[in-house]
């Protein structure tokens, strides 16, 4: 990553938003540069709502463009350059709550991003239009305030549905253990098929449960190796569920796009 090319503020959901977002993060370019700006974004099961503001120099003069998005969850890593990005709001959703703002399943938009407008409606574009206006007089803070405050509109003046029970508590399973799953183990803990829970999982999650187990399973390797892991890469591999040192590392590649140890040196940096 570019260091000190941005920097970020985090904000916090309000009562009404707390059970459907983690919270909202503001990237903000710091020093110009025209360096390219590369930004890694990895799989975490979560959707999110992005507003980003671009400028640009066309002879002489400058002209700002935004985009209202929403952003499925993401089953691999994805690589985007943030050089010609002036300003970044990301409104990150908790696991399966997305699914209460859509009315398809979330898998419609796995790895892929749509208008906001074409989930919430044409009052988006004027959502957006304003957040454009405010963030181009700096005042990020009251952007972010805006479109809380319009979600949270949305929320209190709808019907919401929301995601199985079962999926919830799967989820909570996944997130508590000290150990990985693998998707046979927790359909058993659950009482269903694998094929029942998997389709669960695509459906109002918008990832497989096998393909989320694996994402889970790399967070954890990568928290144990963070911690000071003592016993080498082979032994960490063995107590995470892989079947040897290769499996992993080929696994890391496939979702994060970098072996374990280069993306530990990349977290050190």
């Amino acid at each position: 990553m570019a260091e000190g090319t941005w920097r970020q503020e985090i904000y916090w959901p309000n009562p009404v938003l707390r059970p459907f977002f983690q919270y909202y993060k503001c990237i903000q370019t710091g020093e110009r540069s025209q360096r390219p700006c590369p930004f890694l974004v990895l799989p975490d099961g979560v959707a999110h709502i992005l507003f980003h503001l671009y400028k640009q120099e066309r002879e002489g003069k400058t002209i700002y463009k935004s985009k209202l998005s929403i952003v499925g969850p993401r089953s691999i890593y994805k690589e985007i350059n943030r050089q010609n990005r002036e300003l970044t709001l990301i409104f990150s959703f908790k696991a399966a709550a997305a699914f209460s703002f859509l009315t398809f399943p979330l898998k419609e938009i796995t790895d892929r991003s749509l208008p906001l407008a074409d989930v919430m409606g044409p009052l988006a574009l004027e959502w957006k239009s304003m957040m454009t206006n405010l963030a181009m007089k700096g005042e990020t803070a009251a952007a972010v305030k805006l479109l809380e405050d319009r979600l949270t509109d949305w929320v209190l003046n709808r019907q919401l549905r929301y995601a199985h029970p079962l999926l919830q508590r799967s989820l909570y399973s996944l997130d508590q253990a000290d150990k990985p799953y693998t998707i046979a183990e927790l359909a058993a803990d659950q009482g269903v098929s694998t094929r029942y829970l998997h389709r669960l999982f695509t459906d109002q999650l918008g990832i497989g449960a096998k393909r989320f187990c694996q994402i889970q399973r790399v967070k954890q390797t990568l928290r144990k190796a963070q911690a000071g892991w003592a016993y080498g890469w082979s032994a960490l591999a063995n107590d995470t569920g892989y079947y040897d040192q290769s499996h992993m590392i080929d696994e890391f590649q496939t979702l994060l796009g970098a072996s374990p140890a280069a993306l530990l040196d990349s977290f050190r940096k």
